[in-house]
């Protein structure tokens, strides 16, 4: 976790240092050791000292917080408070989702029962439970050589290996077969 700690018209001791830092690991548990960067930023005016916190996390999250009071300290606590928060919310999100697909899925699909010893395939694909699709944002096709990448395809029938090929600078797609031999799915051909 990268930390910015700035002070405007303030000089940061050590103190109020490992007071961020406390407060930062415990939400940094939190959101199960997510956080990629922390930018604080105190400023005094007049009598009152301000303190904007901006947290980022993996998965796109930003949390923002501002606090106020007449120490740096009761204002970066404030602002880390109100940070907390909203991780708090988004992580009941997180697991209020995890519950839910398992309750649906099993609410919607319940365990199919055994077929008939003497059933037609239609019959045995109508009890079948339906197959969820997941999609998945982000990936990274390595960039790699078709010899390297032949050796990385697993043994077992069906192991797949997505990779961009480094010298026709495309995606492309290793399958291996089931009578051991390996396939090349060239999505652009």
């Amino acid at each position: 976790m990268r930390l910015a700690l700035t002070g405007r018209n303030l000089t940061i001791t050590p103190a109020l240092r490992l007071v961020v830092t406390r407060r930062l690991e415990k939400l940094d548990r939190l959101l199960h050791r997510s956080i990629i960067s922390a930018q604080i930023a105190l400023q005094v005016q007049k009598d009152r000292v301000k303190a904007d916190v901006r947290v980022t996390t993996r998965g796109d999250h930003d949390f923002s917080g501002h606090g106020e009071a007449t120490n740096a300290r009761a204002s970066v606590i404030d602002a880390i408070t109100k940070v907390e928060h909203q991780a708090s919310k988004v992580k009941g999100k997180w697991e209020a989702r995890k519950r839910r697909s398992t309750t649906i899925a099993s609410a919607e699909a319940p365990p199919a029962p055994a077929p008939p010893p003497r059933a037609s395939r239609r019959a045995v694909d109508a009890v079948a439970p339906a197959v969820r699709v997941i999609r998945i944002r982000r990936t990274t096709a390595k960039p790699m050589q078709l010899e390297d990448a032949i050796l990385r395809v697993d043994a077992a029938p069906g192991a797949v290996l997505v990779f961009r090929d480094a010298t026709l600078d495309r995606v492309q797609v290793l399958v291996r077969r089931g009578d051991g031999h390996i396939g090349l799915v060239d999505p652009d051909a």
